[in-house]
């Protein structure tokens, strides 16, 4: 991350703006990474939390801090799981449609859904205790992790 606001600038001009934000996120992360100091497949709340505040990029840039020894491989491959676990979620919802108590916006949108699914893959709990679901979108993906 270029260390004064000179650099930054020159920075931005020489790269352009996505490529700087995304050299920051990248260092970001690498100093989140170093500093998270439990098991890389078993982080606490508190390392989640951490991890969450620390950055904002992409979903598996978030997995890679909280779990730094799983290969990209393994994310994009958790990443094409739960994009057919979706696929099949918007059919039940269209085949059930206007059944539902909450409108189709209030369900969790798609990176924190998957963020929740590849977790849970990762971390394989024994338990998950979720709370205040509406249509259970994040409820469908937590059990299909836990499968």
């Amino acid at each position: 991350m270029p260390s004064s606001p000179g650099r930054f600038l020159n920075s931005i001009q020489t790269r352009g703006i996505r490529d700087t934000a995304n050299l920051v996120l990248d260092r970001a992360l690498q100093q989140t990474v170093a500093r998270l100091s439990r098991s890389a497949r078993n982080p606490s709340l508190g390392d989640l939390h951490r991890a969450a505040e620390a950055v904002c990029g992409t979903t598996e840039g978030v997995l890679q801090t909280i779990f730094p020894a799983v290969s990209p491989t393994e994310t994009a491959s958790l990443r094409v799981e739960y994009e057919q676990l979706q696929v099949d979620l918007m059919g039940r919802y269209k085949a059930l449609e206007n059944q539902f108590s909450f409108p189709e916006r209030s369900a969790l949108e798609d990176n924190s859904a998957f963020l929740l699914h590849a977790v849970c893959r990762l971390s394989k709990p024994a338990n998950v205790l979720e709370t205040g679901v509406a249509n259970g979108h994040s409820t469908f993906f937590l059990l299909q992790a836990l499968q």
